[in-house]
């Protein structure tokens, strides 16, 4: 394994004052291209829920017209094995933002990067659900630090191309030296997004770009390695018109 998969020791180098300001500046000329991603994923999602709905008919489980909470506890799972399936497209969406926020161009094409290493991904978002399942019902508090400790995995994985264990450990161990702050800064950016949604949808064109961002600024800061950083600083004006 290369040096360049080591986290950078400055864990102080972010703020959360400087992740929103850097993520507010850098989401402007990319929005188009994030909010498109977005939209895919959410287009592909609603495919498959609609297919799992149409099956769940066809199969007599559900009434046509009826509502998801008669389905039976029986096919939650096949639901639940869906949504890992589905996950590498959102580590796509991710992914966006963590290439605006290190300067590099981005594309929607992106999205579809995290399928290289799709059997991983799924093993990887299993064991992480599963322990992160176990830390909710361990008084939920510890299921809370293991969804933001584990958060970073998926990245670790495509980028550094490390294991699930590995990318697992070094997002956890990165993520405990600044939990609380990091913990600061999604609660943020959650209200920020629950505030733009109430304000009649139309700020969240800027605030979910900016959410996205925000976590490429928090990985970058943490993650980087002095070539993604010239690479990045080589190629000032490749980010999104």
């Amino acid at each position: 394994m290369e040096s360049a998969a080591k986290p950078n020791d400055s864990r102080d180098s972010w703020t959360i004052q400087s992740v929103l300001g850097s993520s507010w500046e850098k989401q402007k000329g990319a929005k188009g291209i994030i909010l498109v991603g977005c939209l895919i994923c959410m287009v592909i999602n609603t495919i498959v829920e609609l297919g799992y709905g149409a099956l769940l008919i066809s199969l007599d489980v559900i009434e046509y017209g009826g509502q998801w909470d008669t389905v039976t506890w029986s096919v939650q799972p096949v639901r639940f094995i869906l949504n890992i399936l589905e996950s590498p497209l959102l580590y796509g969406v991710f992914l966006l933002g963590i290439q605006r926020s290190a300067g590099m161009p981005i594309h929607v094409k992106t999205i579809f990067q995290p399928f290289s290493f799709f059997f991983l991904l799924i093993g990887l978002t299993l064991l992480v659900s599963l322990f992160t399942l176990a830390g909710f019902l361990l008084l939920v508090l510890p299921g809370i630090y293991l969804a933001l400790a584990y958060s970073f995995s998926p990245y670790l994985m495509i980028k550094k191309k490390m294991g699930i264990w590995e990318s697992m450990e070094t997002s956890r161990k990165t993520v405990t030296k600044y939990w609380w702050r990091y913990f600061g800064l999604m609660l943020l950016l959650v209200l920020l997004n629950i505030v733009a949604a109430v304000a009649l949808l139309v700020p969240l064109v800027w605030t979910i770009p900016m959410t996205f961002i925000a976590l490429g600024e928090v990985y970058n800061a943490s993650f980087q390695d002095n070539n993604e950083e010239s690479d990045a600083n080589s190629n000032p004006a490749s980010a999104a018109p």
